[in-house]
């Protein structure tokens, strides 16, 4: 049976010559389950040859190394999906409710049953990025991008009167996005789903703001 996958949304590298016998998909996919599980260090070029179903010179071709395979990989992992997840604080509902259906596809996404646990960002990259100025300036984007996520959503939450008018957005954001963090590496750390749902529920009814004369 074929392997369905999603497309990536990042860019295609286009490479001349012969056409490639491979699914840029199907690798990127493999390839980040590899990272997600193992950690970059860790995950060997022969451990990601034998597990993309490619040859060592084809994934030097296509990637020009496990570096560029590591960085195209959390860009896929970043459209497959965080994207998704991060779609949950655009529903347009209550504030509180966008952030626990965020939270409730985050930890779904990252406590799955035989799967990965914790995030490829802020666990793998993260670790990465202290012996890497490439895996630390992906790091600094990726965060942004998460940064600007949470302020667009409060800066809505802001107009709607679900926030107080005068609340700091970027400052809310960043917690949150720190927030976020901390639950992965409890993820990674083993602790299951329904604990770590326990907290983030915690959290929001500490974390979220209340404008005056509003109920959250």
């Amino acid at each position: 049976m074929q392997e369905q996958l999603p497309n990536a949304s990042g860019n295609v590298r286009r490479t001349r010559g012969r056409p490639r016998s491979f699914d840029r998909n199907l690798v990127l996919c493999r390839a980040t389950k590899v990272f997600w599980t193992r950690g970059y260090d860790a995950a060997s070029i022969e451990e990601l040859t034998e597990a993309l179903g490619i040859k060592r010179s084809s994934l030097y071709h296509e990637f020009g190394g496990k570096e560029a395979l590591f960085l195209a990989s959390i860009d896929y992992y970043l459209s497959v999906k965080v994207a998704p997840c991060l779609a949950r604080l655009e529903k347009g509902g209550k504030l509180s409710a966008d952030l626990s259906d965020f939270f409730d596809a985050l930890l779904s996404l990252t406590c799955r049953p035989g799967g990965p646990k914790g995030c490829l960002v802020s666990v793998v990259l993260a670790d990465a990025a202290e012996s890497s100025p490439r895996f630390r300036e992906k790091l600094i984007e990726c965060l942004a991008g998460l940064d600007d996520a949470f302020v667009r959503r409060f800066e809505a939450a802001r107009r709607s009167g679900d926030l107080p008018e005068n609340e700091d957005v970027n400052a809310l954001a960043q917690l949150f996005v720190s927030f976020s963090q901390g639950l992965m590496i409890r993820a990674r750390s083993g602790v299951s789903l329904k604990p770590l749902k326990d907290i983030s529920e915690a959290a929001l009814r500490r974390l979220v703001p209340v404008s005056p004369g509003l109920a959250i």
